[in-house]
């Protein structure tokens, strides 16, 4: 089980990378805190206090003004998705071409920890006990310009906000009443941003979808914290043997 997960994990790596995962293409992972939200998070919005985007506008894209990946920008979060049984952690962070970011995912018992470091272009699973690595892939893609967009959360920010909410309306998670921006997506599932009254995001659900005759549902992402608070001795790959470099 532990290899199926890394290698599940590989293929989103190389799909991000190459830029083939659109808006909030999920991974799948997340803490208990956020489990007993996923099963219930697309009908929590209710559309009784429905308006439009124009009137208050748009919250993702007032969020995304105050990110900067080139000066550096944290993401901290916990990720569930209940019909793949799986929960993750994710710590992900970035600095100009540089990005890192550990995952701990849980699917159905099993855990597996994964370390990614991508340096101008170029990715690497790390082992940090036996100090080795080996390339994942290679892209001069967007991702290599702004490699936070291999991160899940960023890239739905930085997506959604080019685009303006379907609708805004009041919606509850976990007995809590949050502002929900709802980005409809034409090709991938649709997105949903849940924010509090000071304008913080707390929550992003990626809403369910297809994949061939599979049916995926929706995975919750709660956001711990979003903030320019980054180490960057984690680029640092110079201590280890990297296969295929």
């Amino acid at each position: 089980m532990k290899k199926r997960i890394a290698l599940f994990a590989a293929a989103m790596l190389c799909a991000c990378c190459l830029g083939l995962v659109a808006c909030g293409g999920s991974s799948g992972s997340s803490s208990t805190a956020a489990s007993s939200s996923s099963a219930s998070a697309s009908a929590s919005a209710t559309s009784s206090a429905s308006s439009s985007a124009a009137a208050q506008g748009s919250q993702v894209k007032a969020l995304w003004s105050t990110i900067d990946s080139k000066g550096g920008v944290h993401m901290t979060y916990e990720e569930t998705n209940e019909s793949m049984g799986s929960e993750a952690t994710v710590d992900a962070q970035a600095k100009g071409s540089s990005y890192y970011s550990k995952e701990t995912m849980t699917v159905k018992g099993y855990t597996d920890t994964k370390i990614t470091v991508m340096v101008d272009g170029v990715a690497m699973n790390l082992d940090v006990d036996a100090k080795t690595g080996r390339v994942a892939t290679t892209t001069t893609s967007q991702v290599a310009k702004d490699p936070m967009l291999m991160d899940d959360v960023y890239k739905a920010l930085w997506t959604c906000a080019q685009q303006s909410p379907s609708s805004t309306e009041k919606g509850e998670m976990d007995g809590v009443a949050y502002t929900v921006e709802t980005y409809k997506q034409q090709y991938t599932a649709d997105d949903m941003f849940y924010f509090d009254d000071e304008g913080n995001l707390a929550y992003y659900v990626q809403g369910s979808m297809k994949s061939g005759n599979t049916e995926i549902g929706e995975t919750v992402y709660k956001i711990a914290a979003i903030d320019d608070a980054v180490d960057e001795s984690l680029f640092d790959v110079s201590g280890y043997a990297i296969a295929g470099r």
